[in-house]
């Protein structure tokens, strides 16, 4: 279900079926190890440098899941789960922090903007391959295909910190949502621009 209080827009996922499937603990034995990943994404450049806004936000966000006042829609962290911050500063650093596998939460914070139906979740701040995750064609672009639904558990939540992440279509979101095929919706904050 999707808590659109403070959390704004969702988008639902896609209800095909694919041979990448994320882990379905409802029927089948899953491992006791579940992985949580508190991901930033670069500052930024120029008028859109945000400083250290993305990291500060990303620790406060790991210390309120550690005490359990994580607001929205966040599992309870248990003794046996594993609580990762990282910084990635292109797709391919988001890939390699959900080879972990058995992935039950992934917050991003970090740059994102749907316009026209163009959504991305702009990760690096340099104009170079691999800095931006969307499924529009480009030379900075990496398809959503690169996120593995196999890296997920089916009840996996992900909260995306960013501007535009839900909105309109072909959303960043939609697009995360359409691959992964999780029970759960990809929420986003209330859109603040």
């Amino acid at each position: 279900m999707c808590d659109a209080g403070w959390l704004g827009a969702c988008s639902r996922p896609n209800s095909g079926v694919d041979a990448d499937m994320p882990i379905d603990c409802a029927v089948a034995s899953c491992p006791r190890l579940r992985h949580f990943i508190v991901a930033y994404g670069d500052p930024g450049l120029h008028e859109h440098n945000l400083g250290s806004m993305f990291k500060l936000s990303a620790e406060t966000h790991a210390r309120e899941i550690r005490t359990g006042k994580a607001p929205g829609a966040v599992p309870a962290l248990q003794p046996t789960d594993v609580l990762t911050v990282a910084h990635i500063g292109t797709v391919s650093d988001l890939a390699n922090q959900l080879n972990v596998n058995n992935v039950v939460y992934l917050a991003y914070f970090g740059h994102s903007w749907n316009s026209g139906g163009l959504g991305a979740l702009l990760i690096g701040e340099q104009t170079a391959p691999d800095t931006n995750l969307t499924n529009i064609a480009g030379p900075n672009n990496t398809a959503v295909a690169a996120l593995r639904p196999s890296a997920f558990r089916t009840e996996a939540i992900i909260q995306l910190f960013g501007c535009r992440g839900a909105h309109g279509t072909n959303s960043i979101a939609e697009q995360m949502a359409t691959r992964l095929h999780l029970r759960y919706p990809v929420m986003t904050m209330r859109e603040v621009l």
